[in-house]
């Protein structure tokens, strides 16, 4: 696994949940009736070095 799935509830401050399968958190969501927003993100690498390789 290269990558994980973080979902933030709508109005959250912080992270709800992680997933490793973007299914999984998809139905965790729909089962919990939730709104926010489910992002992609790399494990061992910044977000910042995702925009700028060089970093």
């Amino acid at each position: 696994m290269n990558h994980v799935w973080i979902f933030n509830g709508a109005g959250a401050r912080t992270p709800s949940a992680v997933f490793k399968e973007k299914a999984e958190a998809e139905a965790w969501i729909m089962a919990n009736k939730l709104t926010g927003m489910l992002t992609k993100y790399p494990v061992g690498v910044s977000v910042y070095q995702m925009g700028d390789p060089e970093r």
